[in-house]
């Protein structure tokens, strides 16, 4: 499962080579006025991991290895002593103020109790902040996410069983006014509220993936599994924000495999591949071009690449069309491709309304 899980990722990043001379992968965070840190982990080796805006908060990497990721590369977490340690930062806190942190996580079995995706956290837990999923005992499947200003705890775990090992996930953890959210793969899955929620402000470095110092009682929370694109901000980011990242990802990775279906169709020359490979490849690209649009402001921008990408769609449908009359296509994968490419259509179509909203 495990190998096949890493195939397919491998396959979607190399999709995203097709970006060349862009600063992110189809469907990453970019820098903006709001961003704090945003950590790509794409340097792919190396125990350095850099922090793409410009506050300088890198991370030391302990163990771990480099491997293909949600976008890009990501590093490899053994449970046992990985992870990755960011100077401490009051900026990098919640404070008393909006602010999310956000990124990718995966899970292999063998984790015990709860592992850390993101956390910071004094020795003695007398502040924290972190996010993570439950891999065993009563909470298993479940994710959390906990802010704590030393008095008052707002804790917020999922009722439902909702992490699977060897999945990747999207999640946020969000501080809006007066409630703490739980986001997950685009979904608002729990919110609480609270009124006396002060200043969380942990004075220790940021973990990713474990924590390479430990608690007062030795304990460090390791992460058997992968962490991928980590953003920190010091806003609340929108409903809107979350779910055109989500419906970004989705659009990647659907791309990624109607690519892999066309280039199985031996009854088409290699030249015919191409033809159809590369209007999938730049629609991608104007998706690409539409988030680097939007989350700079530049919202016509954005939905007018998104309609472009749309398109781009509209001629691979009659080209599948074209072929499916000349007998290169059987009409039933013929059929299931077009299907696949109007959800993409459609599902473009939801992100500029969001995007407008």
């Amino acid at each position: 499962m495990k190998g096949r899980l890493s195939l397919l990722a491998g396959w979607i990043m190399a999709i995203s080579l097709l970006l060349i001379g862009s600063s992110t992968w189809a469907g990453e965070f970019v820098v903006d006025e709001h961003t704090v840190a945003l950590w790509h982990f794409n340097e792919g080796e190396g125990d350095v991991l850099y922090d793409s805006s410009p506050n300088h908060n890198d991370g030391t990497i302990y163990g771990t290895q480099w491997t293909d990721g949600k976008f890009g590369k990501a590093l490899e977490f053994d449970g046992v002593d990985d992870s990755i340690e960011i100077p401490y930062s009051s900026d990098l806190d919640p404070r008393t103020h909006d602010w999310t942190v956000e990124g990718w996580g995966l899970t292999w079995d063998g984790n015990s109790s709860w592992a850390a995706w993101v956390m910071c956290y004094n020795s003695d837990y007398s502040q924290c902040w972190w996010v993570g999923p439950w891999i065993s005992g009563p909470s298993e499947g479940k994710l959390e996410g906990l802010l704590y200003d030393g008095s008052t705890e707002v804790l917020i775990k999922t009722a439902g069983y909702l992490i699977q090992p060897g999945l990747w996930y999207y999640f946020a953890l969000v501080r809006r006014g007066s409630s703490v959210e739980l986001w997950l793969n685009g979904k608002l899955i729990e919110s609480d509220n609270f009124s006396s929620l002060a200043d969380v402000n942990p004075t220790r470095n940021v973990q990713i993936g474990g924590d390479h110092q430990g608690d007062d009682w030795g304990s460090h929370w390791w992460l058997n599994g992968k962490v991928d694109e980590v953003r920190i901000s010091n806003v609340a980011r929108t409903a809107e924000e979350i779910k055109a990242h989500w419906d970004q990802a989705v659009v990647t990775e659907n791309i990624g495999s109607i690519i892999e279906e066309i280039e199985s169709l031996t009854e088409l020359t290699q030249g015919e591949q191409k033809s159809l490979t590369t209007k999938l490849d730049t629609t991608l690209a104007r998706v690409s071009e539409a988030t680097d649009a939007y989350e700079a402001g530049k919202t016509n921008v954005a939905v007018n690449q998104l309609t472009t990408a749309q398109n781009i769609l509209g001629a691979f449908i009659n080209e599948i069309n074209a072929k499916i009359k000349s007998g290169k296509i059987d009409k039933a994968t013929g059929n299931e491709l077009i299907e696949q490419i109007q959800k993409l259509i459609d599902l473009l179509e939801q992100l500029k309304v969001d995007y407008l909203t």
